[in-house]
């Protein structure tokens, strides 16, 4: 009986999976201090701690988001207006393709939260903006919808 236990254990052993662990601090991306508050009361009225990222339209390094394979530095994530600026190109976020890359691997690999404030309805959502032939020839607002088939005067179209 001692070895079909022992044997057991054995087997078992290449099912032992590290538990991942995040503290309970939350990472506020923004583009300034005022922008970074708008996310950050809430989170004071509640006594969550929070560390402030603020990125320049030149960019900056993310900070380590976590610290081995199971300890990750951050229970959640915040992101406020995409951390957009006004380029030569239009507006773009000053997080490179691959720091969003960062910031998703890491929500899926600790199964932390990724929060996105004020941003602008687009493809990273499932929207697609209308041709003007489909839409309005002026810029309008309108309420969105999850059926393709129902849109009068919808200037965007997308399942949300």
């Amino acid at each position: 009986m001692k070895l079909f236990g022992f044997a057991s254990l054995l087997a078992l052993q290449g099912l032992v999976v590290d538990a991942i662990t995040t503290p309970n601090l939350i990472l506020i991306i923004a583009r300034d201090a005022y922008s970074a508050s708008t996310a950050s009361s809430g989170l004071q009225g509640y006594g969550i701690p929070f560390q402030t990222l603020l990125v320049p339209s030149g960019g900056v390094a993310l900070p380590a988001l976590n610290s081995s394979t199971t300890a990750g530095n951050f229970g959640g994530i915040v992101v406020v207006s995409e951390v957009a600026y006004q380029y030569p190109n239009g507006f773009l976020s000053a997080l490179t393709a691959a720091q969003w890359t960062s910031l998703y691997n890491y929500q899926t690999s600790f199964g932390v939260r990724l929060v996105r404030l004020d941003v602008y309805p687009g493809p990273d959502f499932g929207m697609t903006e209308l041709p003007p032939d489909e839409c309005c020839s002026t810029p309008c607002i309108t309420p969105l919808t999850t059926s393709p088939r129902h849109h009068h005067r919808h200037c965007w179209r997308g399942l949300l």
